[in-house]
């Protein structure tokens, strides 16, 4: 079980591939458009910078920004261009299958919230190996229980940052195909 002074702190899960994935697209992007500006011209780098802004934002989207987030308050459950925050009080248990699950009390009613964020194992016919996950879900369900008795609260939001970021992008992808006809 943790200690007393781990109970205060943050505590965010990602998958590891969506931390990879994310710097490997990053560096390319930026290796293509630094050659762009080297070999070609700033308007040739202007016109085709949102196409790859646009691959790096659908990494982003669906490889490194679904996460959860845990405090002492509860767990902020990112997943893709939306926000789940659930209160200790309204979680009833954490499972996991092919993404942890947060099953809710019923006052909340009985869907549960799935987040895509952290690794999960699938089934697996060899028991010998332990998992990544397994001691995640583990920590995640001593925060549970260490929680004090609080009010049972679920609010779901857009992903903000996520959105504004897209609209940028999809905004200055149509001006450069508008200015290259």
């Amino acid at each position: 079980m943790p200690e007393a002074s781990n109970a205060s702190e943050r505590v965010v899960f990602r998958s590891v591939g969506g931390a990879v994935w994310m710097t490997v697209t990053s560096i390319v992007c930026a290796l293509l458009i630094g050659d762009m500006l080297i070999r070609g011209t700033l308007e040739q780098a202007v016109l085709v910078s949102p196409w790859l802004l646009l691959l790096l934002w659908f990494v982003y989207l669906f490889l490194f920004a679904p996460r959860i987030v845990a405090t002492p308050e509860g767990v902020a459950v990112h997943n893709v261009l939306r926000v789940t925050r659930l209160s200790w009080g309204a979680i009833d248990s954490i499972t996991s299958r092919w993404q942890i699950e947060f099953r809710m009390k019923e006052s909340l009613g009985d869907k549960p919230v799935q987040a895509w964020g952290a690794p999960t194992q699938r089934p697996s016919r060899s028991p010998k190996k332990e998992h990544p996950s397994t001691g995640q879900i583990e920590r995640l369900r001593d925060m549970l229980e260490e929680a004090p008795a609080q009010q049972a609260t679920r609010t779901v939001a857009w992903d903000v940052p996520g959105l504004i970021a897209g609209a940028v992008i999809v905004i200055w992808l149509v001006a450069s195909i508008a200015v290259s006809l």
